[in-house]
Parts: C-alpha cells; sequence; structure tokens
C-alpha cells in the first residue's frame, strides 16, 4: 500500500501544462512539457484537468474491486479498480493514481520511496492515454513521425523498435508525433493523429546510434535503463499540430530479426486490422459497455481503409536507412 511521498518535490506556482490535446494543471513541475499560460485561465473547460499529489483515498481502503489486470514479463504490472465515479490505477511496487473523470482531477501517491520523476513519466506515458482512450477517441500503444502533410505510425510491443524507427526518421529530419501514444480522431471522414509532447524515450544502444554519444540523456523511471532524449536536445524536431494519418505500420512480432534479410510490407485484412488496433488500444474501463460499443463502431469504420500494414524488417542498427528509405517508397514519398 502507498506510504509516502516523495522528498524535496518540485512545488512551483500552479501551471497549465500541454499534453496531447488536454491541459494539466499542477504545481508539480513537469519538465519537457510546453507550458499554456497561468492558473487564471478558465477551469470549466472540459480539456483541462487538474493533477496533484496526495493520498488516492482508494489506496487505503480494503480490498478494491479489481475488475482488469495487466502484466509485463508474467509480473503483475498495472490493475484498475473502480468505486463511485472514481478509478484506481495501481502501477504494482511503484504508485497508485486515483483518476475522477467527473471532476477531471488526477491524483498520484508514491509507494515506498518512489521518485516524483517516475510518477510524472506514468502520468504522462500510462494515465494520460487511459484518460483519453476513455473520452470516445482511439489511443494506439504506437510511435508516429511526420511524413509530408501526414503521419506515419509504427505500432508495437515494447521492444519490437517502434520508437528506434520514429526516432530514426526524427534524425533525418521527419518531425516526432508522439513516442508511445497515438491519439486518433475521426474528422471528415480523415483519421486525424494529435501530437502528444516532445520527447523520445530509448534504450542506451539505440539513442547512442541514432543520435550520438554527445547527445543529452536522462534516466526516464527508477524501475527502467531506458533513456529520454529530449527534442530540445537532439537533431529531432517535434509536430505541434494534428496531422492525418497516411500509413499505420503493425510490427511483425514472429519476424526472427537474426534471420530477417529485406524489408517486407503487406497490407493487413480489416479483420486482422481490427484485431491488432483492440490488443493495442488504451482502455480506462474494459466494463463500461457503452465506451467499448463506440470504440468498436469506431474500429469497424476505419479497419477497411487501405491505412494499415504489416511491417518486417532486420533488427540491424547499419541498416536503419535501408529500412526508412523502403517505408518512404511504400508511403509514396521517397
Amino acid at each position: 500500500m502507498p506510504n509516502s511521498t516523495p522528498a524535496a518535490l518540485p512545488i512551483t506556482p500552479e501551471e497549465y501544462y500541454r499534453v496531447c490535446d488536454l491541459l494539466l494543471r499542477s504545481a508539480v513541475a513537469l519538465p519537457g512539457l510546453p507550458t499554456a499560460g497561468n492558473a487564471s485561465q478558465d477551469d470549466s473547460r472540459p480539456n483541462i484537468w487538474n493533477f496533484r499529489l496526495g493520498a488516492t483515498c482508494q489506496g487505503h481502503r480494503t480490498a478494491p474491486n479489481w475488475y482488469h489486470h495487466w502484466e509485463v514479463d508474467g509480473e503483475p504490472w498495472l490493475s484498475l479498480a473502480k468505486h463511485d465515479d472514481q478509478y484506481l490505477l495501481r502501477f504494482h511496487d511503484i504508485a497508485d493514481f486515483a483518476v475522477a473523470p467527473k471532476r477531471r482531477e488526477i491524483i498520484a501517491e508514491a509507494i515506498g520511496g518512489t521518485p516524483v520523476d517516475t510518477l510524472i513519466h506514468l502520468l504522462l506515458n500510462q494515465v494520460i492515454a487511459l484518460i483519453a482512450g476513455a473520452s470516445g477517441r482511439l489511443v494506439v500503444h504506437a510511435s508516429a513521425v511526420r511524413v509530408g502533410d501526414g503521419a506515419i505510425a509504427f505500432v508495437g510491443k515494447s521492444g519490437q523498435g517502434k520508437s528506434t524507427l520514429a526516432a530514426s526518421f526524427g534524425a533525418s529530419g521527419f518531425p516526432l508525433v508522439t513516442d508511445d501514444c497515438l491519439m486518433l480522431d475521426l474528422h471528415d471522414d480523415r483519421l486525424i493523429a494529435t501530437p502528444s509532447y516532445p520527447g523520445l524515450r530509448l534504450w542506451h544502444d539505440s539513442a547512442v546510434h541514432v543520435f550520438g554519444e554527445k547527445t543529452d540523456f536522462a534516466a526516464v523511471a527508477h524501475y527502467t535503463s531506458k533513456k529520454r532524449v529530449g527534442v530540445g536536445h537532439s537533431p529531432a524536431a517535434f509536430a505541434d499540430t494534428p496531422l492525418p494519418l497516411t500509413r499505420m505500420y503493425f510490427l511483425d512480432p514472429a519476424a526472427d530479426a537474426a534471420d530477417m534479410r529485406e524489408v517486407r510490407i503487406t497490407p493487413l485484412s480489416p479483420r486482422d486490422v481490427f484485431t491488432e488496433l483492440v490488443s493495442f488500444s488504451f482502455q480506462l474501463d474494459v466494463t463500461d459497455r457503452n465506451v467499448l460499443r463506440r470504440e468498436f463502431e469506431l474500429l469497424g469504420s476505419i479497419a477497411t481503409r487501405p491505412l494499415f500494414f504489416r511491417l518486417s524488417f532486420p533488427h540491424d542498427y547499419s541498416r536503419l536507412p535501408e529500412v526508412q528509405r523502403a517505408i518512404l517508397a511504400h508511403a509514396g514519398v521517397a
């Protein structure tokens, strides 16, 4: 159970921070996020959420009614519970987050000595994605870059190379749209991708290969050895306006990287697109039938579009330029 909050918290005057198309009102400094004015803004707008550190309340109740669990490498990672109008997100042995959609409030409470940097990482890359997924939009575990007038996305499990692909495009002058959480809305019969926030998270060897040893790397969180590459400290730029999605590539989980000799891109059937998008989407409440029905209707309406492909490629840093050229040629922008 949570028993302490981190010492030496970076408390500042309340500020508004932009992440995706939301504003976070916070007295805790959120490094790397663009700011959006001060606390004199109208807090009644539906895209404004309040974030603070404190007791999550539900974390101290007896036996929460857990309705969903995620595991990573066979170990419990995230459990979800609901009580009245509030959700409890428990990142096991790390932190609890209480999310109250009606009040648009997020409270984070550390477990043990979890540092505030880890709390902020979970807020930006997990909690915000789950909140957005409950608002009627499609939120996918994906990286994306701007190519021409549109966005190209890479979807896959952690460790399959989607961030490395996005970073290689970023280092070649294609602005980053998102590193890990792609928000999609249907507007005028087009899928529109909303940029998340500046920054990349890469394993050290990937970061060094793409950006060089002299790049400014920072820790992501205390439980991972991944490094954060701030866009302002690397050759990569950041796309800050919504873009139409022009391609989505699902990384082939069955490909043996050691045996891959060429880049292969094949179209996916509508059935496979639907299945893949369901498995890689963020959803806060999998028991809410109305939200699930809206999501399935949206997926059914987009799965037949000629935007979705399977991507297999050699996992060899020296061949990243070749992979990039193949993707650009396939997307018709080579």
